[in-house]
């Protein structure tokens, strides 16, 4: 009972983390489907979590071609699409962690549209 309780506290710190961050981080399955989706995400998009838990990401980076192994070694500088269709820039991190039968992404995405126009200044 004591592991089980020590699991389930370590479970609650780690998501209270996740959706207090103010970059977007998302998890995708082996199906890249969306699975978990926190509060910086949320308001860097204009989607509620439930809006998006068992969709594409494609839906929020619509660039095509792009494809989450491109982005494991170091971040890269793509395109978000927010739900009211405006495009801004967005840096993106990956990390893929494997189960014993499945592995799974994660995304960070930070939004860099001050850092873009403190640049062109």
């Amino acid at each position: 009972r004591k592991a089980e309780k020590a699991l389930q506290e370590s479970e609650e710190r780690l998501r209270f983390l996740t959706q207090k961050a103010i970059d977007g981080i998302i998890s995708l399955n082996d199906k890249e489907e969306i699975i978990s989706w926190n509060f910086g995400a949320e308001k860097m998009f204009g989607y509620k979590e439930m809006e998006m838990l068992g969709k594409s990401l494609q839906i929020v980076i619509p660039q095509n071609g792009f494809f989450l192994e491109e982005i494991s070694t170091k971040p890269i500088e793509l395109k978000g699409q927010h739900k009211d269709g405006h495009l801004f820039p967005v840096e993106i991190s990956h990390s893929r962690w494997e189960s014993a039968d499945a592995y799974f992404d994660t995304i960070i995405i930070r939004d860099i549209t001050e850092r873009k126009e403190n640049e062109k200044r």
